[in-house]
């Protein structure tokens, strides 16, 4: 099994095979162009060494889109913090009615769980929507399922792993394959990301920091948490939660007003 995923070029609908690989300095650059890219890859959070950041590119070497990915500490899942079309195949930058490319969205998905594999964390993706649209996307095409996060008013997290990133993954690697449409429910994604202005919000440290917390919690009581019962769901992230308070605690050294763990 080789990995050589495909998108569409929009204006013949023919499938082509993109390249991605760690984005050069040139890469970044280029997004200081006109018109320039909506997010500042240069800012020190995705400047962060722990941060890869990723171009996918066309057979000629044309830049179609940017990405970044954070292995957690533990290696026990990849962040996918930031991703983004280049203004040919967004709108919301060009104003155009039609983008350049489709289907880019679910490639940097499927590489995110390649990037799991290749480092150790089994295939496992984690990533916050920055819509409620794009996160019922994410859940009724994709298949990821919600996970806990600090705020129940943030962004919504999801995670993608066992079957359901078998599946995507599976999906991506047949492209080439088959007859693809622009209006395959998987491209979807493009179109919903440049309303939103962009496909994922991005987590701060403390969200980063709260998800490891989650999964070391899972890994105490030897819970898989993506296919966890909801009883299991729910002990770990009332674990969680109470744990996190005290801890936040103990590094301000400001008293919190903690509900206790199981109470009404």
């Amino acid at each position: 099994m080789i990995f050589v995923p495909h998108i569409i070029r929009c204006a013949d609908n023919i499938s082509i095979p993109v390249d991605i690989s760690s984005a050069s300095a040139d890469d970044i650059a280029a997004t200081h162009g006109s018109p320039s890219w909506q997010t500042d890859l240069d800012s020190p959070y995705l400047s962060n060494p722990d941060v890869s950041k990723y171009a996918m590119k066309a057979p000629n070497g044309e830049l179609i889109a940017l990405a970044a990915y954070k292995i957690s500490g533990r290696k026990t899942y990849v962040y996918i913090l930031y991703a983004e079309s280049a203004p040919h195949s967004n709108a919301t930058i060009t104003g155009k009615v039609e983008r350049k490319y489709s289907g880019i969205g679910a490639v940097l998905l499927a590489f995110g769980i390649k990037y799991s594999i290749d480092n150790g964390c089994r295939g496992d993706i984690v990533f916050d929507a920055k819509t409620d649209e794009l996160a019922r996307h994410y859940a009724e095409v994709f298949g990821a399922k919600r996970i806990s996060s600090i705020s129940s008013g943030g962004p919504k997290r999801f995670m993608l792993a066992d079957e359901d990133a078998w599946l995507l993954f599976q999906n991506i690697l047949r492209r080439r394959l088959k007859n693809m449409k622009q209006n395959d429910p998987t491209y979807v994604i493009d179109e919903l990301a440049e309303r939103a202005g962009g496909y994922f919000a991005m987590p701060t440290q403390d969200d980063i920091a709260y998800t490891d917390l989650l999964f070391d919690v899972c890994r105490q009581f030897g819970i898989h948490y993506y296919s966890a019962t909801p009883k299991e769901k729910a002990f770990v992230e009332e674990v969680t939660r109470v744990t996190w308070a005290k801890e936040q605690e103990t590094l301000t050294g400001v008293k919190q007003d903690i509900p206790p763990a199981f109470s009404a």
